[in-house]
């Protein structure tokens, strides 16, 4: 099967076999394919074992994000990514009228470290907003689009539960 991704600017095509319950063929575009074995260890949280390393990745839709939407919050080693994946004959006739959530959020439980922002500050999308301590390591999540910060909902030194919004972004008006 075929799908088109595009995380941020960066789009590509992948070609994905299913081989068994937990393991897929993957090729990306024109590289050689590689062998990712799949588990799911809770409704949003999936690990992946490539070429030997382990990956714990979350994924969850952006909040007020409809079912049906096909852009997804990946969280990799603690850094969210906005991904849209989809059949690329779908997406060809998708219309882009929908942008980015602009909602921060954690995928696993921890505690904020430090705010970056104050309400009311311009962000771009990349920039470090908020950093949460979770397993022992210090995370740094980072804005997903261009805007302005609307609300702050933690303080440094909260403890939060997974998928608890942090920060909330409003979109910059073009």
């Amino acid at each position: 099967m075929k799908i088109a991704i595009d995380v941020g600017e960066d789009s590509l095509e992948l070609d994905v076999e299913r081989l068994d319950d937990q393991r897929y063929k993957v090729c990306f575009e024109d590289e050689e394919p590689i062998v990712v074995d799949a588990l799911r260890l809770e409704a949003d949280v999936m690990s992946l074992l490539i070429e030997g390393r382990s990956y714990e990745v979350g994924i969850h839709k952006a909040k007020g994000q409809s079912k049906s939407a096909t852009t997804s919050v990946v969280d990799v080693l603690g850094t969210p990514h906005a991904v849209d994946a989809a059949d690329p004959r779908k997406k060809a006739l998708r219309m882009a009228d929908a942008s980015a959530s602009g909602d921060i959020s954690t995928s696993m439980p921890g505690r904020v470290v430090r705010l970056m922002v104050g309400v009311g500050d311009q962000v771009e999308s990349g920039q470090a907003v908020v950093v949460v301590e979770a397993m022992k390591m210090e995370n740094e999540l980072q804005a997903l689009i261009a805007g302005k910060i609307e609300a702050i909902h933690v303080s440094a030194g909260d403890t939060v539960e997974a998928n608890a919004l942090l920060v909330s972004i409003a979109p910059e008006e073009d």
